[in-house]
């Protein structure tokens, strides 16, 4: 990064939860004799849409970025995505909040984790993503705290995707599982 373009981010960057970002690149790399000659290209939003524009508890459990995660049942919550949409535009990172739930089925019940941004459900994650995150959610809720993750919001008045960034459980060792749940976005 061209550095007029590192100090642009830099603040931006340095003020989200771990100072940690993550996004799409794409790298090039090729090898000539005892040559080599790299490229890597990331996909970076405008500084200003790095921070998430909504509100997060103070006492709450912030997931470090990560993978992308599609949320599930979007087409179910689409009235208060739209209001979402109208409220911070039609593509977004905010912060969404996770919490678990039990979908009742007509034989069973099922443990889910549902997603929730401005204190609404705007789906659910797969079973595959619930059984990674889990965990993570049950941990939190035990210590009366709530979960939270960047997200990605995008769509319009016909179809809205809400798409988490986070890393799941087994992707943080010890040592990353406390200082999670050691933070305090308050200080």
């Amino acid at each position: 990064m061209e550095r007029p373009d590192a100090e642009r981010y830099h603040q931006h960057i340095a003020a989200l939860p771990g100072g940690e970002l993550v996004v799409a690149s794409r790298q090039w790399l090729r090898a000539a004799g005892r040559e080599t000659w790299a490229r890597v290209t990331l996909s970076l939003p405008d500084p200003e849409h790095l921070a998430c524009p909504n509100l997060f508890d103070a006492d709450c459990v912030m997931l470090p970025p990560g993978s992308t995660i599609q949320v599930t049942k979007e087409e179910q919550y689409l009235e208060h995505l739209v209001d979402l949409l109208d409220r911070y535009g039609t593509e977004m990172v905010v912060a969404a909040s996770l919490r678990s739930a039990t979908e009742v089925r007509p034989r069973s019940t099922v443990d889910l984790v549902a997603v929730d941004i401005d204190g609404q459900q705007v789906g659910v994650l797969s079973a595959t993503q619930t059984a990674n995150f889990l965990p993570l959610v049950k941990r939190a809720e035990a210590e009366g705290r709530r979960i939270f993750c960047r997200a990605s919001l995008r769509g319009n008045t016909l179809k809205a995707d809400v798409a988490l960034h986070a890393r799941k459980a087994h992707e943080l060792d010890e040592a990353e599982l406390r200082v999670v749940f050691a933070f305090r976005a308050d200080g």
